[in-house]
C-alpha cells in the first residue's frame, strides 16, 4: 500500500528509538514535530481524519477511534499495520523490567524532540521563502485574485501534481501469540542486515476498551514475555547514515516540487484573466473533490487593485506594474485608487472604470496641467462633496463642428441612448464627445513621450473625437482606433506633430460621418479599406504626403459627398470606380501627381458641383461627356496640366457653371460661340494655351462674368466692344496675344473693373478718355503696344490705381501734372517713348511711389528736388533723356533706393558729398555720358555692391575718368 509525503512531515526513523517514533506517527496522524497529518495514517482508511491529535487539537472520541480501528483491520486484513499505543513498543511479556522500559521511552522522547527543533528550523525557512515571494508579487496576486470568480481553488490544486509515494513498508505477523510484528524501517532497505521485529501487544477487545478508564488510553510501559526473545537495538551505521542521506534528498525534492507547483499555479492565475479578457462569454468553472471532513479554505478576497486591473488590456497592466510610477498608466492608475467615489464607480461596471482611466491617461500623457483649458479635470468632487465627474470636465464648445446637437458643451449621455427596438445601448454618463482642439496638447515626458495614448481608445463610447489645431503633440494613428465603433466624427487636422500612416483599422468605423486628417504630416498609401466606409459623408485627407494610387474602392463609398484628396504625392490614373458615387459633390484631386485621362465615367457623377484636378500630369483630351453634368457642375478646374485638342462645345450645355479654368493647357481651336450660353459663369480663364481665332463677341452675354482671362494665346482679331456690357467684370486679362485695333471707348462703361492688362499686343490708336471713368481700376497695362498721341489728363482721377505703365508706345505729349494727385501710385513706367516737356514737381507728393521710369524719352529740365520726399523709392531710371543741371543733394534722403540711373544725359556740376550717404543701399549708380560732371566722386561710392546681395546682372558704380572727374578707380592729380 502506497503512503504519500505530507508538507510537514519531517521524521527521520533510525534504529529501534525511531522505530517508536514511527509507531507513534501511525497511531496518532501526527509527525513527531506536530506539525501536521502523516499520510501513513491516512492510507489506513482515512483513521487520521478521526485520531486524536496532540499539540491543541481536540482529542477524538474514543469509541469513533475503536470503530475507525476496527474497520480499518477488516479492509487492510494481514497487509496493514495495526496502529497500538506508544507503549505498546515493549511486549506484553516480563522479559524485562519496568524501569527498563521507561529508561527506553525516555530515549525516545529525546530523541523525537531533538528532531522537533530540528524540523520547525526547516518549516520557518520554507515559510519565510513563500512569504517572500508573496510580497514582491503583491501587485500581481492581487490582479490574479480579481480572476477568482471565474476560477476555483481546484484550478490551482490540480495544477500541482502530486509528490511520488514514499518506499511502502511491508508488515509481517508475529509468531508469537497475542502479539504483532512490526517490521523495522530497515528490513527491506538494500543493503542493509539489520533487519529486526519488534513485538507488540495484542489490543484489548472493545467490551474491554468501553470499561477501560479514560487514563487507560495513556501510553504506558508493560512487562514483557521473558521466554520471548526480542530483538535488540542496533548502534548507528554506516547504512543508517546513508538512509538519513536519502531521506533528506527526498525531502529536499520534495521542496522543489512544491516551488515549481507554485509557479505554475501562479502562472496558470495570471493567463486565465487574459483569456476571460478576450473572451468574456467563456466561463470556466473546475471543483475538486474532497472529503466530507477536509476544509476548503475561503476564497482570497479581491482587492481594489486587483478589480481595477481586471477592467484594462494587458499592454496597460504591463505599463502599470512593469515600468515604473513615471508612466502616465501608473499615474492614471494611482489617482483612480485615491477617488473617494470608487466604490460608486465599481458598482456600475467595468465601463465606468476604463472611461475614467482613459481620460485620466489621456491627461498625464498629454501634459494636462500645461493645456489652455482643462477646468475641471481629474477634479473628485465639488465644494459640497458631491461627485464631479467627467462628465464636467472641459471639453471645447463650437456649433458648427458635428454633431450640432451636442454643441453645448455636455459630453456625456443624460439618458439610455436605445437603438430602434428600445434596446439599452449605452448608460446614462457614457463619454459620447471628446474636444479638445486648439488646447495646445504635447507629451508630457520627453523620455517617455507616446502621443496619444492607446488607453483613448478604451472610450468606445464615443460618437465624436476632436483633436485638431494641436500643433506641438507629436503622435501618430494608433491601429487601436478601430475599437471607436460608434465614432461618427474624427477631427485630427492641422496638426504638424501627426506622422505615420492611416492603420487599416479605420475601416472598421463604419459608422464614420466626417474624417479629418487634413494638413497634417501624414504618408504612405491610401487604405483600400477605407471604402468600407458605407456611411462616410467627407473626408479630408489632404495636404499630407500621401502617395500611390486612389484605391478603386473609394467607388464603393456611395454616401460620400466631399473628397478631398488635394497637395499630396498621389499618382497613377484617376480611377473610373470614382464615376459610381452617386451623390458626391466635390472632388478635389489637385497638386497631385495623377496622369492618364479624365475618365468619361465622371460624366455620370450627377451630384457633382465641383471637379477639381488641376496641377496634375493628366494628358488628355476635354471629355465630351462633361456636358452631360447640366444640372450640377458649378466648378470646372483642370488648369496645369498636359491637356489637349479643343474646348468641346458641349460645354456650353452647363447651365450652372461658374468657373472654367482651364489655364496652362495645351489646348488648341477657337473658342466655341457656345460659351455665351453660360449664363451664370463667372470666371472663364483660358490662359497660356494655343487658342486662336477671334474673341467671340458671345462673352459679352455673360452678365456675371467677373473674371475674363485670356492672355498668352494667339487670338488675333479687335477686341469686342460688347466686351464693355460686362458690368460684373473685375479682371479683363488679353496681354500678351496677337490682337489689333483700339481700345474699345465701351470700357469705360466697367465701373467693377480693377484690372485692365492689353500690353503686349498690336493695339494702335489713341487712349479713350472714357478709361478714367473705371473708378475701381487698380491696374492699368497698356505698354507694348503701339499706341499714339498723348495721354489723357482725365487718367489722373484714377485715384485708386497703383500699377501704371505705358512703357514701349509711341505716345507723345508732356506728363500730366494732374498724375500728381494719384496718391495710391507705386509704380509709373512711361519710358520707351516720345514724351517732352519737364517732370512735374509735383510727383514729390506721391509718397507711395517704390518706381519711377521715365528712361529713353526727350524729357528736358531738371531733376525736381522734391523727390527727395520719396521715401519708398527704390528704382529711379531718367537715363536717355535731355535732362540739365546739377544733381540735387535732396537725393540723400532715399534711404531704400537701390537703383540710380541718370546716365546719357546733360548733367553737370560736382557730385554732392551727401549723396555718399546711399553707398549702403545702391546697387547701381550710373553716371556715364555726362561729359559736364566734374569733382570727385564721394569716396563711400566706391564701394557700391561689394557688400550687398545683387539683384541684377552686375551691381557697380559706372562712371567714366576725365579731366573733370576722378576718384575711385579713376586716381585724380
Amino acid at each position: 500500500m502506497e503512503t504519500h509525503h505530507q508538507a510537514n512531515n519531517k521524521d527521520v526513523v533510525v534504529a529501534s528509538s525511531q522505530a517508536e517514533e514511527r509507531q507513534e506517527e501511525l497511531y496518532t496522524g501526527t509527525s513527531a514535530d506536530g506539525s501536521g497529518t502523516n499520510n501513513d495514517a491516512a492510507d489506513l482508511g482515512d483513521c487520521s481524519n478521526h485520531a486524536p491529535h496532540y499539540h491543541g487539537e481536540a482529542k477524538a472520541d474514543a469509541k469513533a477511534e475503536k470503530d475507525c480501528h476496527s474497520s480499518c483491520q477488516q479492509e487492510e486484513k494481514e497487509e496493514v499495520d495495526v496502529p497500538v499505543s506508544k507503549g505498546s513498543i515493549i511486549s506484553d511479556t516480563n522479559s524485562k523490567s519496568e524501569t527498563q522500559a521507561s529508561s527506553l521511552e525516555g530515549e525516545v522522547k529525546a530523541s523525537a524532540s531533538k528532531k522537533q527543533a530540528t524540523n520547525e528550523g526547516l518549516s520557518t525557512s520554507d515559510d519565510g521563502d513563500i512569504n517572500s515571494s508573496n510580497r514582491n508579487s503583491h501587485l500581481v496576486q492581487a490582479w490574479a485574485n480579481s480572476s477568482q470568480n471565474a476560477l476555483s481553488h481546484g484550478v490551482i490544486l490540480e495544477s500541482i501534481q502530486p509528490l511520488p509515494p514514499r518506499r511502502q513498508r511491508p508488515v509481517s505477523q508475529a509468531s508469537q501469540p497475542g502479539a504483532y510484528a512490526v517490521q523495522s524501517p530497515f528490513m527491506n532497505d538494500p543493503g542493509s542486515s539489520n533487519n529486526s521485529t519488534m513485538v507488540a501487544p495484542r489490543l484489548p477487545s472493545s467490551e474491554q476498551q468501553q470499561q477501560q478508564p479514560d487514563y487507560i488510553h495513556l501510553s504506558h510501559a508493560e512487562p514483557v514475555d521473558p521466554n520471548v526473545e526480542l530483538p535488540m537495538a542496533q548502534e548507528y551505521d554506516q547504512e543508517g547514515q546513508h538512509y538519513r542521506a536519502r531521506r533528506q534528498t527526498e525531502r529536499t525534492n520534495w521542496l522543489v516540487g512544491k516551488l515549481i507547483g507554485f509557479g505554475l499555479a501562479l502562472l496558470v492565475v495570471i493567463l486565465i484573466p487574459v483569456v476571460l479578457l478576450h473572451n468574456k462569454d467563456a466561463t470556466t468553472t473546475t471543483t475538486t473533490t474532497v472529503s466530507p471532513t477536509q476544509v476548503q479554505p475561503p476564497p482570497t478576497p479581491i482587492s481594489l487593485e486587483g478589480q481595477i486591473l481586471s477592467f484594462l488590456p494587458n499592454n496597460t497592466v504591463t505599463k502599470i506594474l512593469s515600468l515604473g510610477n513615471h508612466t502616465a498608466q501608473a499615474k492614471a492608475f494611482q489617482w483612480l485608487l485615491d477617488d473617494p467615489f470608487l466604490d460608486t464607480y465599481l458598482s456600475q461596471g467595468g465601463w465606468r472604470i476604463q472611461q475614467r482611466f482613459a481620460l485620466a491617461t489621456l491627461y498625464y500623457a498629454l501634459d494636462g496641467p500645461h493645456w489652455l483649458r482643462n477646468d475641471h479635470w481629474l477634479s473628485y468632487g465639488n465644494s459640497s462633496g458631491h461627485d464631479n465627474n467627467e462628465c464636467h470636465w472641459f471639453s471645447q464648445q463650437i456649433s458648427n463642428l458635428w454633431p450640432p446637437k451636442t454643441a453645448d458643451g455636455y459630453p456625456c449621455l443624460d439618458q439610455n441612448l436605445t437603438d430602434h427596438n428600445g434596446t439599452a445601448q449605452e448608460p446614462p454618463g457614457a463619454f459620447t464627445r471628446l474636444w479638445l482642439h486648439e488646447n495646445d496638447l504635447q507629451g508630457s515626458d520627453e523620455d517617455h513621450r507616446e502621443g496619444i495614448p492607446n488607453e483613448l481608445y478604451l472610450l468606445t463610447s464615443l460618437t465624436s473625437l476632436s483633436l485638431y489645431a494641436n500643433s506641438r503633440l507629436e503622435t501618430t494613428i494608433s491601429s487601436q482606433v478601430g475599437q471607436l465603433t460608434k465614432l461618427e466624427l474624427l477631427y485630427m487636422a492641422s496638426m504638424d506633430g501627426l506622422t505615420g500612416t492611416v492603420p487599416t483599422e479605420v475601416g472598421l468605423l463604419t459608422g464614420l460621418v466626417e474624417l479629418h486628417f487634413q494638413y497634417s504630416g501624414l504618408t504612405g498609401s491610401l487604405p483600400s479599406e477605407l471604402g468600407l466606409l458605407s456611411n462616410l459623408q467627407q473626408m479630408y485627407l489632404d495636404t499630407n504626403q500621401f502617395s500611390g494610387p486612389i484605391p478603386s474602392e473609394f467607388g464603393n463609398l456611395s454616401q460620400l459627398l466631399f473628397m478631398y484628396l488635394f497637395n499630396n504625392k498621389l499618382t497613377g490614373q484617376l480611377p473610373y470606380q470614382l464615376g459610381s458615387l452617386p451623390l458626391v459633390e466635390h472632388l478635389s484631386l489637385d497638386g497631385n501627381a495623377f496622369s492618364g485621362t479624365i475618365p468619361s465615367q465622371f460624366g455620370q457623377l450627377s451630384s457633382l458641383t465641383a471637379l477639381n484636378a488641376r496641377n496634375n500630369a493628366i494628358h488628355s483630351q476635354l471629355p465630351t461627356e462633361l456636358g452631360l453634368l447640366s444640372t450640377s457642375l458649378e466648378f470646372l478646374h483642370l488648369n496645369d496640366n498636359l491637356l489637349f485638342g479643343t474646348i468641346p462645345s458641349q460645354l456650353g450645355q452647363l447651365a450652372h457653371l461658374h468657373q472654367l479654368v482651364l489655364h496652362n493647357n495645351a489646348i488648341t481651336g477657337t473658342v466655341a460661340t457656345e460659351m455665351g450660353l453660360l449664363h451664370n459663369m463667372t470666371n472663364f480663364v483660358i490662359s497660356k494655351n494655343f487658342i486662336q481665332g477671334s474673341v467671340t463677341s458671345q462673352l459679352g452675354q455673360l452678365s456675371n462674368l467677373r473674371v475674363l482671362g485670356c492672355w498668352s494665346n494667339r487670338l488675333t482679331g479687335s477686341l469686342p466692344s460688347e466686351l464693355g456690357l460686362l458690368s460684373q467684370l473685375i479682371a479683363m486679362h488679353f496681354d500678351m496675344n496677337k490682337l489689333s485695333g483700339s481700345v474699345p471707348s465701351h470700357f469705360g462703361s466697367l465701373q467693377s473693373l480693377l484690372f485692365l492688362h492689353l500690353q503686349d499686343n498690336s493695339l494702335s490708336g489713341s487712349i479713350p478718355w472714357e478709361v478714367s471713368r473705371m473708378s475701381s481700376l487698380i491696374e492699368l497695362y497698356l505698354n507694348q503696344n503701339e499706341l499714339t498721341s498723348s495721354i489723357p489728363s482725365q487718367l489722373g482721377r484714377l485715384s485708386n490705381l497703383t500699377g501704371f505703365s505705358l512703357h514701349s508706345n509711341s505716345l507723345s505729349g508732356g506728363i500730366p501734372t494732374e498724375f500728381g494727385a494719384l496718391y495710391s501710385l507705386t509704380g509709373f513706367g512711361i519710358f520707351g517713348n516720345n514724351i517732352s516737356g519737364r517732370i512735374p514737381s509735383e510727383f514729390g507728393e506721391l509718397s507711395n511711389l517704390e518706381a519711377l521710369y521715365l528712361g529713353e524719352n526727350q524729357l528736358s529740365g531738371s531733376i525736381p528736388p522734391t523727390l527727395g520726399s520719396l521715401r519708398h523709392l527704390d528704382s529711379l531710371y531718367f537715363s536717355h533723356n535731355s535732362l540739365t543741371g546739377t544733381l540735387p543733394s535732396e537725393l540723400a534722403l532715399l534711404t531704400s533706393l537701390a537703383v540710380l540711373l541718370i546716365n546719357n544725359m546733360n548733367l553737370s556740376g560736382t557730385i554732392p558729398t551727401e549723396l555718399g550717404a546711399l553707398g549702403n543701399t545702391l546697387l547701381l549708380f550710373d553716371i556715364t555720358g555726362n561729359d559736364s560732371l566734374s569733382g570727385v566722386v564721394p569716396h563711400k561710392l566706391c564701394s557700391i555692391g561689394a557688400n550687398q546681395s545683387c539683384r541684377f546682372n552686375s551691381c557697380m558704380l559706372s562712371f567714366e575718368c576725365t579731366d573733370k572727374l576722378c576718384g575711385c578707380h579713376c586716381p585724380c592729380e
